[in-house]
């Protein structure tokens, strides 16, 4: 989909890693991350991806007619024509995504998320997680720019709080089992990723089963659980003879510039 958010995130991730390389100061990368976070809120004339209502209500039903029963050409063709709405929707974005990437390497930098940190993770992040549902709650009474100030830092102690707590919880038993299963697919996300994208495209795209729109939302969890079963397995028996993904490899291979060995010795 053209929309993926993982497109946004590679953009940015990119830049978030040149400025992450430059080994800044912690209290550096705090200052650039809360400033884009800031400038995301402020009223800046980010240009609209359609014209108006109308030209937007024609492309979404361009969209489905094309996407549900076009040829695998007319879909990318479609893909082309629409690359510019879809990058202006997604400009907005960017200042607060590189902000937030900026801040999550502070705090791994600090060792915010270090094993001996536990029990002081584990009450920052209760603490933190409280004070953002208390500002969203609170945020029925705010209008304006208030409101999206309020919402904003809401959202990101939500995201901290939840986030600190989880990894917080990495060691409890059950989390280490879960772990283990998780590994293996852990190790192959690229190559799942874009192997779900194939699938799915099948399932959904006029080139396939021409399922757009036609799949509720019990169907569609069920579908994908199914999906990612699947990829559990299949992940877990290639990582057994190779030592990476088949992408993974490949992209390691072309990011160093060096052929890297995938098959597994024989022991």
């Amino acid at each position: 989909w053209s929309g993926d958010v993982l497109a946004l995130y590679a953009i940015v991730g990119l830049a978030a890693a040149l400025i992450v390389r430059l080994r800044l100061p912690r209290l550096w990368l705090f200052v650039l991350g809360l400033a884009a976070i800031v400038t995301s809120a402020l009223p800046i004339p980010y240009p609209p991806p359609f014209v108006d209502a109308s030209a937007m209500q024609s492309h979404v039903a361009a969209a489905s007619a094309i996407y549900s029963n076009g040829t695998y050409l007319e879909i990318v063709r479609f893909r082309v024509a629409e690359a510019w709405p879809t990058l202006a929707i997604s400009l907005w974005s960017v200042p607060r995504t590189l902000g937030l990437f900026l801040l999550g390497a502070m705090l791994w930098n600090a060792g915010a998320f270090a094993r001996a940190q536990r029990a002081r993770l584990v009450f920052g992040s209760a603490v933190i997680l409280a004070l953002g549902l208390s500002v969203v709650a609170l945020s029925d009474v705010l209008r304006g720019v208030s409101l999206a100030v309020a919402l904003g830092v809401g959202e990101i102690a939500i995201s901290l709080g939840g986030a600190g707590l989880l990894v917080a919880a990495l060691d409890a038993p059950l989390a280490r089992g879960a772990r283990r299963a998780l590994a293996p697919i852990g190790r192959m996300t690229l190559t799942s990723y874009l192997a779900q994208s194939v699938v799915l495209g099948f399932v959904f795209y006029g080139y396939g089963a021409g399922a757009f729109e036609r799949v509720g939302h019990a169907r569609g969890v069920a579908l994908s659980l199914a999906l990612f079963t699947v990829q559990l397995g299949l992940a877990r028996v290639w990582l057994a003879r190779f030592l990476l993904g088949p992408m993974e490899w490949l992209w390691r291979a072309l990011s160093l510039g060096v052929r890297l060995p995938l098959r597994r010795p024989r022991t």
